[in-house]
């Protein structure tokens, strides 16, 4: 058992009630989207081990608020624990024991169905998740126990039962002016806030109105008809907002549950003041005086007798090109293998190579079948050269000079999983031995570790003095080894491999190190 993983699990339907427990969204706790129909959309294979190792401990989970989460809330919860933890169907919430709380009087679910009601396929109530809670009924309402006429009051208000005299009860109490108002309709709101607006002293009305971003291949009509649309169908967001300073506002999303600001959440619009902690300038003026700090360069980092090559399974490099820019490491090597970069040669894809700027871009991009694309992306200080296609492996042969002159042979391959290993590997045997090549990588769909699918690759390899470099797995999800790098070996001890995690693949990176 590892302590340090969660065995309890605290959720609600709602950020306020998820705050109240200590606790998280449903939707945030199980990666569960808001609008997802009758079947939750699957997780990456990543995502998934992710989720399968932190919540390896987990034996109970809470849910509050339980009137709030609609009959296809508590099937998509079922479902994602199922996938999670790989358990059949039958087996509801993947063996884990749920303990909810709530009471149905009070609020339902947004235009949801209620958490016992049926569902419309009738195949999902052969095993509703719902008929197999039992209830311990809760009697002693511990809030107004110590005002027994106000408790019976609520409790009668509750089950629809009051009397006129109850209503004139409630009736009876004053109401503050700041105290918040609800409405059934939005005009009303709208008339309420605008009322508030104008009693406040601040002179300056501001209009906030909202920064609108659509994909590209959007139809101008398409944009006009959805902002045309009300609040209740935008999930509460207007196209402008009034404001004044000392104004109070109240989130209607959830921003950042960790950070208090959710949905519901209250607050003032004050002005900002910004001011330095006079103690800290103090301790810098003190630091400058008294300490310095003399620089230390490397020279390993500049070192024209180095160059670092990543080999990464992209899964889409369209998708992923941002990520790819914006990663501490792959983004800082000087030349990037990509497989399955999912690129057609029909399609236009400009913008893959600004983002990518600080890249130039060999792309070898496929007619039909995206997912056999490759691309070699290299910096300036790397010139590429001799590059040539063979269909017969998938495979893209490119000469690597660095800036010192130092010339590298290279062979970058994708094997699509599935096809015939004997007749592969008699093609690339055909192959390394026409050509002299000094470094053979790609994602070849064969797990290394598997001594019964490698042994004629390992056998090739052998025969033809080569090493394999990496020696940890690289597809997250299996735990095997499916990107492979083979190295002359009599270049071998030059040259190194290191598995480096990505977070935007299935597949992990390899960085290789080499020195001429």
């Amino acid at each position: 058992m590892n302590p340090e993983l969660p065995s309890v699990l605290l959720m609600a339907p709602t950020g306020v009630a998820a705050l109240n427990i200590n606790g998280t969204t449903v939707n945030t706790a199980l990666a569960i989207p808001r609008e997802c129909g009758n079947n939750v959309p699957a997780m990456s294979d990543q995502r998934r081990t992710q989720m399968r190792l932190s919540l390896a401990e987990l034996k109970l989970i809470i849910i509050d608020e339980i009137s709030m989460v609609s009959n296809m809330g508590l099937l998509h919860i079922h479902q994602r624990l199922k996938e999670i933890f790989v358990t059949p169907n039958s087996e509801l919430f993947a063996g884990i024991s749920v303990l909810v709380f709530g009471d149905f009087f009070q609020l339902p679910p947004i235009r949801s169905a209620k958490t016992f009601s049926n569902y419309k396929n009738d195949a999902f109530n052969l095993y509703h998740p719902w008929h197999v809670f039992k209830m311990a009924e809760l009697t002693q309402m511990m809030r107004q126990k110590d005002d027994i006429a106000f408790t019976q009051l609520l409790n009668r208000v509750r089950t629809a039962s009051h009397t006129d005299d109850d209503i004139r009860y409630i009736q009876s109490r004053k109401i503050t002016p700041n105290a918040l108002h609800i409405f059934a309709e939005s005009a009303p709101v709208d008339e309420y806030n605008i009322d508030r607006l104008e009693k406040i002293q601040s002179p300056q009305l501001y209009i906030l109105e909202a920064s609108d971003q659509f994909p590209p291949h959007v139809r101008k009509q398409d944009i006009e008809r959805v902002l045309s649309k009300g609040r209740s169908e935008t999930g509460g967001l207007d196209t402008k907002i009034l404001i004044k300073e000392n104004a109070r506002v109240m989130l209607t999303t959830n921003v950042d549950i960790s950070d208090r600001l959710i949905n519901g959440q209250l607050g003032t619009l004050e002005s900002k003041h910004i001011r330095a902690n006079p103690k800290v300038q103090e301790e810098y003026e003190r630091l400058r005086e008294t300490s310095s700090l003399e620089p230390h360069i490397t020279t390993d980092l500049c070192n024209k007798e180095t160059v670092s090559i990543c080999l990464l399974n992209i899964r889409s490099l369209k998708k992923h090109c941002l990520h790819l820019s914006s990663d501490q490491i792959l983004s800082k090597c000087d030349v990037l293998a990509l497989t399955e970069t999912q690129l057609l040669t029909s399609v236009q894809n400009d913008d893959i190579n600004s983002i990518l700027k600080d890249f130039s871009l060999h792309k070898q991009d496929q007619n039909s079948d995206k997912f056999l694309s490759l691309a070699v992306c290299y910096k300036d200080a790397i010139r590429l050269s001799d590059t040539e296609y063979f269909s017969s492996i998938n495979g893209l042969r490119f000469l690597l000079n660095n800036s010192g002159g130092n010339p590298l042979s290279c062979l970058l391959l994708y094997r699509k999983h599935g096809g015939n290993i004997q007749q592969f590997i008699a093609c690339l045997d055909y192959i390394i031995t026409s050509l002299d090549i000094d470094v053979i990588f790609g994602d070849f769909n064969i797990d290394y570790f598997n001594e019964k699918n490698i042994s004629l690759l390992k056998l090739l390899a052998e025969s033809l003095n080569y090493v394999q470099l990496v020696s940890k797995p690289t597809f997250v999800s299996s735990g095997s080894l499916l990107d492979h790098v083979y190295v002359k070996q009599s270049i071998s001890n030059k040259m190194e491999a290191n598995v480096v995690s990505v977070y935007y693949s299935d597949h992990e990176a390899v960085k290789i190190t080499v020195r001429f």
